[in-house]
């Protein structure tokens, strides 16, 4: 019951990222992380934090901005019964 429930939850949001405005948002979202991630990796506070500064380390700026750029090209397979 719970795993159809996801399931249908993750079908409806992959329905969503294909549509315009799906498009719009991704766009949005990975640019956002494509801008921001240098800076949220300068802020002082932030830097302080153990988790920060693990993913520091581990090139976490690099990464976000990969995860960006891939979620802002990201095209979604919709089977036509979906469009």
């Amino acid at each position: 019951m719970l795993m159809r429930m996801v399931f249908d939850a993750l079908d409806s949001l992959r329905d969503y990222l294909a549509s315009p405005s799906g498009r719009r948002m991704r766009r949005m979202v990975g640019g956002a992380l494509i801008l921001g991630s240098p800076l949220l990796f300068r802020m002082p506070g932030l830097r302080r934090h153990w988790a920060l500064r693990l993913a520091e380390l581990a090139g976490g700026a690099a990464l976000l901005v990969a995860l960006g750029e891939r979620l802002r090209d990201w095209e979604p397979d919709v089977p036509p019964d979906h469009a």
